[in-house]
């Protein structure tokens, strides 16, 4: 660094412009130093922290499915009225429940996303008869069997690839689809319908810490806004920028905050109410996702949850297509039949 000596007295003219500049190098000089010391200290204080801590998705057990051949409803049964509806309609002479009607399942077979491929059969078991008529009378008793099978699968990955792939975008959480195709009777009478679980639905009684729903595309996966920690993510990403030289500093704070907030942002997942640790984790691994390149770094180390759902979960299936009823089935239905 260059130095200039003055003469005794106040410096004039271009001594003045000479010294302006020399302490504007030396306040920036000042800055950039305290800036790498920051930042060090920073990256020490969360990689230290992360030690400590493993991402819980990574250390899950997959554990042994029950036996498809017990059925145990788990208390309470939930049965939503506004969610529970059919309508009956003619067709070609025959009665017919209309596409669209919705009624409530218990699913018989436990289904893990880890071990789950297409095609493997899936059965549940309806919760209330469907009825017609001012009598009542049942077309589908309550305990009927449902059969279908698994029609796609999407298993969890590593946060980094999802974002680099176009198919379901930023979301590494597992996900799969069922199909239903078969109705069946105690007595051996089968039907064929089409049915899918209602999107914008919630599974209930499921035995698990975490929620699951039924998005808009019709899979089963965790219930949670990933469009809203995107947004938050862009929101801190545009502060940080605009904040020019304190940037090392608004980044981690400001995500850091968001991260003990709401956890699910910082560590890409969902989180569970019984983990006591998930605000800390959110706080040391949000201020990380705020620096340079720390969203890299978590996102090649975070890896999204599998869907895990026992047999005796609750959900609303809907019709895809008219159910139509042959008349035989009409002379046989009893009124307020029941096979539970």
């Amino acid at each position: 660094m260059f130095v200039r000596e003055f003469s005794e007295g106040e410096p004039q003219g271009g001594d003045r412009l000479w010294l302006s500049y020399y302490c504007w190098i030396s306040i920036g000089d000042v800055w950039g130093v305290l800036r790498i010391r920051l930042l060090v200290l920073i990256s020490a204080a969360i990689v230290l922290a992360l030690s400590f801590w493993n991402s819980p998705a990574t250390a899950m057990e997959i554990t042994e499915a029950p036996s498809r051949s017990t059925i145990k409803l788990r208390d309470p049964i939930i049965i939503e009225p506004a969610l529970t509806s059919w309508q009956t309609t003619q067709v070609d002479g025959c009665l017919a429940l209309k596409r669209g009607s919705r009624f409530p399942v218990a699913l018989v077979t436990h289904i893990d996303s880890r071990t789950a491929r297409v095609g493997d059969p899936v059965e549940a078991m309806l919760l209330t008869g469907v009825s017609f008529g001012e009598e009542h009378q049942i077309l589908i008793p309550q305990g009927a069997l449902l059969s279908g099978w698994i029609s796609q699968v999407y298993h969890s990955r590593k946060k980094l690839s999802s974002q680099l792939s176009a198919t379901r975008w930023s979301n590494a959480n597992a996900a799969l689809k069922i199909h239903f195709d078969r109705v069946s009777w105690a007595d051996g009478r089968t039907l064929s319908l089409r049915a899918d679980p209602a999107t914008g639905t919630a599974l209930t009684s499921t035995g698990s810490e975490f929620d699951y729903a039924v998005n808009k595309r019709g899979e089963i996966s965790f219930d949670t806004c990933g469009v809203k920690y995107t947004a938050t993510s862009v929101a801190i990403g545009a502060a940080t920028i605009a904040s020019g030289p304190l940037s090392l500093v608004v980044g981690p704070t400001l995500s850091g905050a968001a991260g003990a907030m709401d956890p699910t942002y910082a560590l890409d997942r969902p989180v569970s109410e019984q983990d006591q640790e998930a605000r800390v984790k959110g706080l040391f691994q949000g201020m990380l996702k705020g620096l340079p390149g720390g969203s890299l770094v978590l996102g090649a180390k975070h890896r999204g949850l599998a869907v895990e759902i026992n047999s005796g979960a609750q959900i609303y299936l809907e019709l895809t297509d008219d159910l139509v009823l042959p008349r035989r089935f009409l002379s046989e239905v009893e009124p307020n039949a029941s096979l539970l």
